[in-house]
């Protein structure tokens, strides 16, 4: 086990600083595209980093079901809301398209 642990590769703090951003940078992209859609932060201003929590101007489980159809894991449905989260492997193309599918469920 000692063994293992010392061969397991580590990441450099500006790495880890660099995924960071890149994950809230996302989020905060994320965010204002689903503003756009009617989902509306329910934090209101409150600062976040890489997960959110939305209304959902239609039931989230109905959205969420939807998006699995499509081969897009969705948020989390959460208290009639939706609790999204981003990390720095989510491209903006693949933001986009989640964003193009949802407009068109909510259509």
């Amino acid at each position: 086990l000692h063994k293992a642990i010392h061969s397991f590769p580590t990441r450099r703090s500006s790495d880890l600083r660099q995924a960071a951003e890149s994950s809230a940078a996302h989020a905060h992209y994320l965010a204002g595209e689903l503003a756009k859609l009617g989902f509306g932060l329910r934090s209101g201003d409150k600062p976040f980093f890489h997960e959110f929590l939305t209304d959902s101007p239609i039931e989230p489980e109905t959205l969420c079901a939807k998006l699995e159809e499509q081969g897009i894991l969705g948020g989390l449905p959460v208290d009639g809301g939706i609790l999204w989260c981003c990390t720095e492997c989510n491209s903006k193309a693949e933001i986009d398209r989640l964003i193009k599918v949802i407009g068109e469920v909510l259509a």
